[in-house]
């Protein structure tokens, strides 16, 4: 099979194709063959030397396909069986999403609908894990709090609004352009502002009211910290999800 390779930092010249074996899953794996692959900003940002840790081989956390082999001990998943994957750990032979084939421990994967296509399949992994990693498991959302999304309109503050609306927090969101702003809005966000717009955090102190705001999904630290400070209500939480 044709994998995807960085051994290096570099641009996308830095990506070299391999002809390797198929991998074979181990007793508790899954072999899929892909039909569709994530493409993640830590995938470039590790590839480009940006993310503070050496590149992986080859790259790709997530994707969709179709189950090809099953390990003796895998119980929950059959060949055939349509699914979309999500990896702890990319690295190594046999991992990586930028390949024909690719082998996961069978809790790293999961069915995928019939109404959804291998494409979208491919794009729940990371942004909806990291999505439900923020807001559920450290966010401990509750219905009726209040969830600002601050970059709303990229692949996990999307995920972000809808699991929000899912959990029945009142969900505020911000993007940067017209077509991002629609896009927060068409996911169900209550309140949506525009972050290039000076002022934009007075709007949402004055929308939040005197209570404040319980959780902020928070894409860009570096700069919005500091003024998310001053939107919290007592015992909120910051979930910085990108630096």
């Amino acid at each position: 099979m044709e994998v995807i390779r960085v051994s290096e930092f570099g641009d996308s010249n830095a990506m070299k194709v391999q002809n390797l074996p198929v991998p074979i899953p181990q007793e508790t794996q899954v072999l899929i063959r892909l039909r569709a692959t994530g493409v993640n900003p830590a995938d470039s940002n590790i590839q480009n030397g940006t993310y503070g840790k050496r590149p992986k081989l080859p790259p790709g956390k997530d994707g969709a396909g179709i189950v090809e082999r099953v390990g003796e001990l895998v119980k929950k998943l059959k060949v055939g069986d349509r699914v979309f994957y999500c990896q702890r750990n990319g690295d190594g032979d046999g991992k990586g999403a930028y390949a024909h084939y690719v082998c996961c421990d069978q809790d790293e994967v999961f069915p995928l609908g019939e109404r959804l296509s291998f494409t979208q399949g491919a794009a729940l992994g990371v942004p909806y894990m990291t999505a439900y990693r923020a807001l559920v498991i450290k966010g401990e959302a509750a219905a009726g709090q209040t969830v600002l999304v601050h970059g709303a309109s990229g692949s996990v503050g999307i995920a972000s609004v809808q699991l929000g609306r899912f959990l029945g927090l009142k969900v505020l969101g911000t993007a940067g352009t017209p077509e991002g702003i629609q896009a927060v809005k068409e996911q169900g966000a209550d309140f949506v502002f525009d972050h290039s717009k000076p002022g934009y955090m007075e709007e949402i102190k004055n929308t939040a009211g005197e209570k404040g705001i319980d959780l902020i999904v928070e894409m860009l630290s570096n700069a919005n910290l500091g003024e998310n400070l001053g939107l919290l209500a007592s015992r909120a939480k910051v979930l910085v999800c990108k630096m």
